[in-house]
C-alpha cells in the first residue's frame, strides 16, 4: 500500500526495509495543481528505494532528517533547511522520523521558468544530469513562502479551478526557480548586474505610449524578458523607485499635461477616465499627493 502511494509521484519508489522490531507506519496526502502532483508523506524510520524515477523530481524536507544516498555520494535532508532537485538517477532514502514533500516536474517548464526568473533569453538554461542541493536558508523567506503555498494548495484542494485561477502551479515552479537562482552567485541578480538599458527602454516607451492602459509587473516581465527582481533593480538604479511607482508617476504627469492644455469642454472626470482611472475621486487624491494641489486648481490656472 505504501509503495503504491509513493509510486504515484515517483515511479518504482518502494519501501525496502524497516528497523527490526518496528512496524512501518506512513501517512500520505496527495494534491494536484494543474499537471503537477504533490505528495506530502510522513513515515517512521525505514529505507525507501527508487530504482527508475523516470524524470525530474524535487524533495523538500518538512520535518525531521533524511539521508538520501546516490551511487557515490549522499545528502542529509533536514526540515526547513534544504531541498533536493533530482534527475532520473537511482537513489535510496534512509529515513528517521520525518515528513517530506515530493513532486514530479516538467523539465522544460522548469527551464523556461528559470530563464524568466534569472532574466535570460528563453532556451538559455540547462539542467545538469545530477542532483542539486538547494539551501533554503539563502533566502530568508524561501521556506515560509513554501509553507504559505502549501496552505493555499490545501485550501483549494476541493476546487481545482480556484487553484488554476490563483496560478498555484506556476507559483510552485517559480519557487523552485528562485531557490535555484539563490544558489548561484554568478547569475543575474540585483547584487552584481547592471540593468539592461535596452530592455528597460522598451518597457518605459510602452508605458509612456499608453498611459490609459497601465500594465502589470508580469506583463513588464514578458515584454522585457527581465525577471521581476531584475526589473526592480533596473528601475531603482535609474529612477530610484519601483516599476509600478514609476508607471504611476508617468500616468499622473500625463494627466497634468492634459489638465494644463484642457479645452473649455473638458472636465476633470473626462480626463481621469481617458487615462484609465476608475473614479475621479481616486484620481484627485493621487494627483494632490504628487503635486500638492487639486486637479481643479490646476485646471483653473490653465483656463
Amino acid at each position: 500500500m505504501a509503495s503504491e502511494a509513493f509510486a504515484q509521484v515517483v515511479p518504482s519508489m518502494s519501501v525496502k526495509q524497516v528497523r527490526q522490531g518496528e512496524q512501518f507506519l506512513a501517512r500520505f496526502a496527495m494534491r494536484t495543481i494543474g499537471k503537477t502532483v504533490l505528495s506530502a508523506n510522513a513515515t517512521l524510520p525505514c529505507e525507501i528505494e527508487v530504482e527508475e524515477p523516470r524524470g525530474w523530481h524535487i524533495m523538500i524536507g518538512y520535518m525531521g532528517h533524511i539521508e538520501v544516498a546516490f551511487d557515490r555520494s549522499s545528502v542529509e535532508l533536514c526540515g526547513g533547511r534544504n531541498a533536493l532537485l533530482m534527475p532520473d538517477v537511482r537513489r535510496t532514502r534512509h529515513n528517521a522520523r520525518q515528513s517530506v514533500i515530493v513532486a514530479s516536474l516538467d523539465e522544460q517548464r522548469l527551464l523556461d521558468t528559470v530563464d524568466i526568473i534569472a532574466g535570460r533569453d528563453p532556451g538559455t538554461s540547462r539542467l545538469e544530469q545530477n542532483y542539486r542541493e538547494l539551501d533554503l536558508r539563502c533566502g530568508r523567506e524561501l521556506y515560509p513562502a513554501l509553507q504559505r503555498l502549501c496552505a493555499l494548495v490545501d485550501a483549494t484542494a476541493s476546487d481545482p479551478h480556484c487553484a488554476e485561477l490563483l496560478g498555484l502551479e506556476d507559483v510552485f515552479y517559480r519557487w523552485i526557480a528562485i531557490s535555484l537562482d539563490c544558489q548561484d552567485a554568478d547569475k543575474r541578480s540585483l547584487r552584481n548586474d547592471a540593468p539592461d538599458t535596452r530592455r528597460l527602454d522598451v518597457v518605459c516607451d510602452l508605458i509612456r505610449s499608453i498611459p490609459e492602459h497601465p500594465i502589470t509587473l508580469t506583463e513588464m516581465e514578458r515584454i522585457s524578458g527581465m525577471s521581476a527582481r531584475a526589473l526592480q533593480y533596473a528601475f531603482k538604479a535609474r529612477f530610484d523607485c519601483s516599476p509600478m511607482e514609476w508607471q504611476r508617476q508617468e500616468r499622473i504627469q500625463a494627466a497634468r499635461k492634459l489638465l494644463i492644455s484642457a479645452g473649455p469642454n473638458e472636465t476633470i472626470t473626462s480626463i481621469a477616465y481617458s487615462l484609465g482611472y476608475s473614479s475621479s475621486a481616486a484620481f484627485a487624491t493621487q494627483y494632490k499627493h504628487y503635486f500638492g494641489e487639486s486637479p481643479s486648481a490646476t485646471l483653473a490656472m490653465a483656463a
